[in-house]
């Protein structure tokens, strides 16, 4: 009697090991998507910036980013459309009448798993009747929990014209700050 006929032993093999297949290929697919930081963008599913005017001199910015960004991108981001929505509206520089820290925190959980190995020898008799001897061995691998921040802010702006006040804390020439945060611009 061969392995093939006791029970389709390789039948289910092969189902199983298919099955995992998908469930890794799954898995890196939403890894390689996930793993970009966020860009410099509208909001988005990575995130982004956006602008709401709440009346002719301020703005509200608000900037969020997936777990691959840091906080300090986000800053950059936040102050880059501040900045972009002060030169749009014909005035020269801002000042941060207000700061909220949006930053959100989850908790992301695995899951464990067991895999079991096992090898040995089937011996069949003439009456239809087989012994399995062998030797297995399982490895656990238990669930793991993993924090991801997810850095955010928003931001009220006040927008003016003419020069910024010197040694002024928070208050930004915007056309300056537009030559700084500039976004990278691709080699040639």
């Amino acid at each position: 009697m061969s392995l093939a006929q006791f029970g389709g032993y390789r039948a289910f093999m092969s189902a199983a090991s298919t099955g995992r297949l998908r469930i890794i290929s799954a898995v890196i697919a939403c890894s390689a998507l996930a793993a970009c930081a966020t860009p410099y963008q509208e909001m988005g599913l990575l995130g982004g910036v956006q602008a709401s005017r709440i009346d002719e001199t301020t703005v509200q910015i608000s900037a969020r980013g997936n777990g691959y960004t840091n906080a300090e991108t986000i800053t950059r981001h936040a102050l880059r459309k501040a900045a972009e929505e002060t030169v749009a509206a014909g005035y020269d520089g801002f000042y941060i009448a207000s700061a909220q820290d949006r930053t959100r925190h989850m908790t992301q959980y695995t899951s464990g798993s067991a895999t079991t190995n096992f090898s040995g020898t089937v011996m069949g008799t003439g009456s239809n009747t087989a012994f399995l001897m062998g030797t297995g061995t399982t490895h656990y691998s238990p669930p793991q929990a993993t924090t991801v921040v997810k850095p955010g802010e928003a931001v009220i702006i006040k927008m003016f014209r003419g020069a910024k006040p010197s040694d002024a804390p928070g208050v930004y020439d915007a056309h300056e700050l537009l030559r700084f945060l500039a976004p990278p611009q691709p080699a040639k």
